[in-house]
């Protein structure tokens, strides 16, 4: 087992890297290398590397041991840190799994690839470059395994992929009915693949890439018995342990399935979680840094390790593949350059309070050591001395906000000048129930322009308080209390009259009560 390996003390709340961090440069610095196989222009594929991407859903950028937290034990993912390029400070460009995982492979903000949220759009079949397609172009053999419904085939994310291994197994037909798998079974998925366990299984002297998807960190956190029992009290952390020892276990099969291929390993995650941090539980409604920072390695044995303080977004990591394995790293018009490239302003955006709530949509811009979260009121954070976001200073800087939403329209109509023409989806009644029983809402349909989303509804700060008030009324309805849920939801909706995720299920509490009138 390796030894844990720590950065700095564990925050009280997220905060930017600082001198701490200097003792893990140097010993980055000082760690050995060795020669990656030729990967430039006219090596052959069998001298190109495997490349092993893994996405980690929901782990949050301050609960990760090299991240800052000796409380979670995370060795394996903390030693991968030690001998690569970890981006401290990695961004997501969303709060939510599909939009932020469409950047993850396509290098695109949501804005200009299109999907804006789970459910409700998939990723053009005719427009656009995935990962996986300029891999398989040059010779890798490509392959998937995810965990959760929301990157299921249905949503685009496949193309380019020989193997796409989404069965999640079908509703049990309760609102709580579950479309994911755990850890253990996705990683037991992939090494049966690698180890010639399929017919589409990768030769020994071919490059392989394969994306694999995990989901656990997710509410709700379960961890299986001995995590749970390490980690009492904090199940979160427990999940987070948990995803280590199977991220462990990927990285030694891989090993002993493809011996004497050095592959290039990416972790990354798709966005943070809030644990009730600025009044939100889970994630999707805010953009305060509890959501999107997470954490971003790349590990390649011949590049030196190395620590990457500002700022990176999650939309890097493509060009930043490719060219650490020879190839072209731009995959589309617009698309996000390396991890080398020099560091600038990050921004992001979450349309799930719009399509789920009626509620305003949020974008935020982060520079010079300020965020600004634009909505119907915007908020200001100085971060250099407020790294918790604990108190918006707009209306002490009203300059500043001005320039910086001048600055953000900029780089939107940038990003809407090369977007791509993402595909529309009729939400059906299992997409309700799937997107439902993994904490998500469900997508109220995606009949308006996405940009309408930022000019007009409720501020999702004043209307957070909402969110929890409908999960209490849906596991009411879950537990067969339909008179409850009824109740519940028909309380919110006077209070929340544009409220369209309540308005559904109030409709659908009332049938299952029998009270048709209110239907």
């Amino acid at each position: 087992m390796p030894r844990p390996f720590r950065c700095r003390p564990a925050p009280g709340r997220i905060r930017p890297l600082g001198a701490a961090a200097v003792p893990l440069a140097i010993g980055l610095a000082l760690a050995t290398t060795v020669a990656l196989p030729a990967c430039g222009p006219g090596a052959s594929p069998a001298d190109r590397p495997d490349i092993l991407l893994l996405s980690i859903d929901t782990l949050r950028g301050d609960r990760w041991g090299c991240l800052g937290d000796p409380a979670t034990r995370t060795p394996w993912m903390d030693r991968l840190a030690r001998r690569g390029t970890l981006a401290f400070e990695g961004r997501a460009p969303a709060p939510v799994t599909l939009p932020s995982h469409t950047s993850l492979h396509t290098g695109l903000s949501p804005a200009s690839h299109g999907v804006r949220d789970n459910g409700i759009f998939r990723m053009p079949a005719d427009q656009g470059q995935l990962l996986a397609e300029s891999l398989a172009g040059a010779g890798w053999t490509t392959a998937a395994f995810v965990s959760a419904y929301p990157l299921t085939k249905t949503f685009g994310l496949d193309r380019g992929f020989v193997r796409y291994d989404s069965n999640l197994g079908e509703l049990d037909g309760d609102l709580g009915g579950m479309r994911q798998r755990p850890a253990g079974e996705t990683v037991d998925r992939t090494l049966n693949w690698l180890g010639g366990g399929r017919g589409d299984s990768p030769a020994p002297d071919v490059p392989t890439f394969v994306w694999v998807h995990v989901f656990d960190p997710h509410a709700e956190y379960e961890p299986p018995g001995p995590w749970a029992a390490s980690h009492a009290g904090d199940p979160y952390r427990g999940e987070v342990a948990y995803v280590d020892s199977q991220a462990g276990r990927l990285l030694r099969g891989w090993t002993a399935q493809r011996a004497g291929r050095t592959p290039l390993i990416a972790i990354v995650s798709d966005h943070g979680e809030g644990l009730h941090e600025h009044g939100e539980s889970t994630h999707g409604a805010l953009l305060h840094a509890t959501t999107l920072r997470i954490p971003l390695v790349v590990a390649t044995p011949d590049y030196a390790p190395r620590l990457i303080a500002e700022p990176m977004p999650l939309e890097r990591i493509p060009a930043t593949v490719l060219d650490r394995v020879g190839l072209p790293p731009r995959l589309n018009d617009g698309s996000a350059p390396t991890q080398d490239a020099p560091a600038g302003p990050v921004h992001g955006e979450t349309l799930y309070p719009f399509y789920n709530f009626g509620w305003a949509g949020l974008r935020v811009r982060e520079a010079d050591g300020w965020r600004l979260i634009d909505g119907p009121a915007p908020r200001l954070y100085h971060l250099a001395v407020d790294p918790g976001e604990t108190r918006d200073v707009a209306a002490d800087h009203p300059e500043r906000v001005t320039a910086m939403r001048a600055d953000l329209e900029h780089e939107w109509e940038r990003r809407l000048a090369v977007a791509l023409a993402a595909e529309a989806r009729e939400v059906s009644d299992e997409d309700l129930e799937a997107l439902r029983a993994l904490g998500y809402v469900g997508g109220g349909g995606a009949s308006e322009p996405a940009e309408v989303a930022f000019t007009r509804g409720a501020d999702p700060h004043a209307r957070l308080v909402f969110v929890d008030r409908i999960n209490q009324a849906l596991t009411f309805l879950s537990h067969g209390d339909a008179d409850r849920a009824v109740t519940a939801l028909r309380a919110v909706v006077a209070e929340d009259p544009e409220n369209r995720f309540a308005y559904q299920y109030l409709g659908q509490a009332a049938m299952q009560a029998g009270r048709l009138p209110e239907a």
